[in-house]
């Protein structure tokens, strides 16, 4: 274009790519000095008859940039920008009016950008569609947006492919096609699959806890439970203890509480601590077994040996107050300090309470310190009676 003084000129003898071409000098403080101010007001003055500039003000009042952010502003600015062809500016308003609540307005938007190629509003577009978000719902029309959107490297379009056919969400189940994609999104993912597929139990369960920790819909719960049914029949002892979970719980199944017994049963026997703890918990309520105190104490017991120190609390709690079995303090002692040992908040306040009773302030203070500091309330409590500055010592 010339030098800066004859960009002038051409822009205040109002040519409008001159303006824009001026603007841009100013934005990047290219031959002079950068100021927003001076290229936000040029882009302005070009808006009107180049997309460019009123895509570039839109932006700018965005982001804040040579004036005060005003989002009314930047989406009049990207409506005019849109409308003249810009792609982007179609995404930017389209995103502008998901966040206000209008999903029609912004559907409308994410399809124009898409058409025009952009990745990321083609995701978007086809996101719409499969949640049928200001439109109607077509999981057909989703696939065809977000493969057009991850054949572009849109990673996350990449992933949601593959959920979909892993779990034959919106679409025909199909684990080659969920490993493509995963594969395609350099998701770690398409490898257990391809694993739980050649009979690995640890794989199984790994894809199912990831399913069921990342978990959107149904499907994706149901595809977690089959997974963790598949590595628990085939002996794999976290799995059956998740499996027993998911049937207390109704997570990706019906509530089966004898269904929930028979998995943790399953697994307790093969050496998990937890699952030893759920059992003893369903025959302490009576969930899918005849209520039986007596086994509930010995599941607790195990549980507690093995390390788990919510059975002992538990057993700490039985032994005061005669749960199951005779009362016994000194027991009940053993139990909440060898939960206190594995680090429950709740054992260690108890234990801190009876060292106390005993006359052990050192210990006492020791413990209630421990559980201040994993945010007991009680023991916080205590320790502000006693000494503010108890909580950090010990």
């Amino acid at each position: 274009m010339g030098t800066i003084e004859s960009l002038r000129a051409a822009a205040e003898s109002n040519d409008f790519n001159a303006m824009y071409y001026l603007g841009t000098a100013y934005a990047l403080g290219k031959e002079v000095e950068k100021n927003d101010e001076e290229a936000l007001k040029w882009y302005l003055k070009a808006a009107p008859q180049n997309a460019e500039a009123a895509f570039n003000a839109a932006m700018m009042y965005k982001d804040g940039l040579g004036t005060d952010a005003d989002l009314e502003k930047a989406l009049e600015l990207f409506c005019t920008a849109s409308s003249k062809g810009i792609a982007a500016a179609s995404f930017q308003a389209g995103a502008i009016y998901l966040k206000r609540g209008m999903p029609e307005k912004a559907a409308g938007y994410f399809k124009k950008a898409a058409e025009a190629g952009l990745a990321e509003a083609q995701h978007n577009y086809g996101m719409a569609c499969l949640r049928g978000d200001g439109i109607e719902q077509d999981c057909g029309e989703a696939v065809t947006w977000l493969t057009k959107s991850a054949s572009q490297g849109n990673t996350i379009s990449a992933l949601r492919l593959g959920r979909m056919y892993l779990t034959g969400s919106g679409v025909l189940k199909d684990r080659q096609e969920a490993v493509k994609w995963y594969r395609t999104a350099g998701s770690p993912l398409a490898d257990m699959i391809e694993e739980s597929e050649r009979g690995s139990s640890e794989r199984k369960f790994a894809l199912s806890a990831v399913l069921d920790e990342t978990a959107e819909n149904n499907e994706d719960l149901a595809e977690a439970f089959q997974m963790c049914r598949e590595a628990a029949e085939c002996g794999y002892s976290p799995a059956a203890a998740a499996l027993g979970k998911m049937y207390e719980w109704g997570r990706g199944t019906g509530k089966d509480y004898t269904e929930a017994v028979r998995w943790y049963t399953t697994a307790a026997e093969n050496g998990s601590a937890e699952a030893m703890h759920d059992l003893a918990s369903m025959y302490a309520l009576g969930n899918g077994v005849p209520q039986d105190y007596e086994a509930a104490v010995k599941w607790s017991e195990k549980a507690a040996l093995c390390g788990n120190a919510s059975a002992a609390y538990t057993l700490g709690v039985a032994y005061r107050d005669g749960w199951g079995v005779k009362p016994d303090e000194e027991k009940s002692f053993e139990w909440f300090l060898k939960g206190a040992e594995l680090d429950s908040m709740e054992s260690q306040y108890e234990a801190a309470v009876i060292f106390s009773r005993k006359g052990n302030e050192d210990e006492a203070v020791k413990w209630m310190s421990k559980a201040a500091r994993q945010g007991h309330l009680g023991a916080m409590m205590a320790l502000r009676e006693r000494d503010e500055n108890a909580i950090f010592k010990n």
